[in-house]
């Protein structure tokens, strides 16, 4: 914010002057004392107001963070604009996606940060990172920025950004990867990068259809999905599923790993009262905890994919299982396994 400045005026005092009496006239009295008075002291320059806090696990943003902000729009092509709903939130767009589309998803991903993800998923410490976003225009201009050929939008960890395009055959898809993408970037900002790819999947699409007052509503698509995937008996066992790195997960068909990430995710979010229903909970908060203690022994800044080694994500990976399933013995695995598919 740009002081500001005062100046104050300074009232100047008025001087009477008499002159000589007449001859034989007596001298008139002397005029009595004029009082001195004060001249008043300056009244103080008022206090500025403190910024009000951020809401929700909000802190504020890093000066660095907003230093790269700035050199990103400054380097926007005539073509693109830059939305800034809060301060947390800027949308990089191509002009011709509207602007009354660009605030609309801007309100979308400030109300699920807010009431849906962080509320279920509270950071390691206030967040003090910008969320990105870029909206391209149409597919065509999203596959040059990197995006896969058959996703409407996806998260990069490389450039710290979530990037889309505007589906016009589908406004409803748009939104749920719109939210879906949130919920990955915020996970990676939160504290807790590099989780199994069953947990970031599922709960990033399990958390992208928010109801009222912070509640969920069921994805009826995967829904669908994985009841016919169950009949097929495509699905992995859970105990392996778990478990998974990259290079079983690329054996698998990504609809198929994804239905069943989901799945397994919507099955613990939606019972809440049963004996499962913090295996989400406890698996993010010991992953993010073992990188927030391993945080002391790196150099600088919150936990994120640009300094956690791979040894520290792994070692993350392993404590978030043990703590969300390392009490299943056998019994316990089958009857986990029973409930979940007989949930579908």
């Amino acid at each position: 914010m740009r002081p500001r400045y005062w100046t104050w005026a300074v009232a100047a005092t008025a001087v009477l002057c008499g002159c000589a009496p007449p001859a034989g006239e007596a001298p008139p009295p002397p005029p009595a004392p004029v009082p001195e008075v004060a001249e008043p002291e300056a009244a103080p320059p008022p206090v500025a107001s403190p910024a009000p806090a951020p809401e929700g696990p909000w802190a504020p943003v890093l000066e660095s963070e907003t230093d790269w902000i700035r050199a990103l729009k400054e380097r926007l092509p005539r073509s693109w604009a830059a939305h800034e709903p809060e301060p947390h939130l800027v949308i990089l767009y191509d002009r011709e996606v509207k602007e009354a589309r660009v605030r609309e998803m801007g309100k979308e991903v400030a109300r699920l940060l807010k009431d849906v993800v962080a509320p279920r998923f509270p950071p390691a410490t206030p967040i003090d990172r910008v969320f990105l976003f870029r909206v391209c225009r149409d597919r065509a201009q999203f596959l040059q920025y990197g995006g896969p050929p058959d996703a409407v939008g996806y998260w990069s960890e490389r450039d710290g950004e979530c990037v889309l395009y505007e589906d016009r055959t589908s406004r409803q898809d748009t939104l749920r990867t719109l939210r879906s993408i949130a919920v990955l970037q915020y996970l990676h900002l939160a504290g807790a990068p590099g989780t199994h790819a069953w947990f970031r999947v599922g709960v990033s699409t399990a958390l992208s259809q928010p109801g009222a007052r912070g509640t969920l509503k069921p994805h009826r698509w995967w829904a669908g999905k994985a009841k016919g995937l169950r009949r097929g008996r495509e699905f992995a066992a859970l105990r392996e599923f778990v478990r998974m790195g990259p290079a079983e997960v690329a054996t698998m068909a990504p609809e198929v790993h994804a239905s069943q990430a989901w799945s397994f995710a919507w099955f613990v979010i939606e019972k809440p009262s049963s004996r499962w229903s913090d295996l989400l909970d406890r698996y993010y908060l010991a992953h993010r905890d073992h990188l927030a203690s391993a945080a002391r022994t790196l150099p600088g800044g919150p936990p994120d994919r640009r300094w956690a080694s791979e040894e520290s994500l792994a070692a993350a990976r392993a404590a978030g299982l043990e703590a969300a399933f390392g009490g299943l013995d056998e019994e316990g695995w089958k009857r986990l396994e029973k409930e979940w598919r007989g949930s579908l």
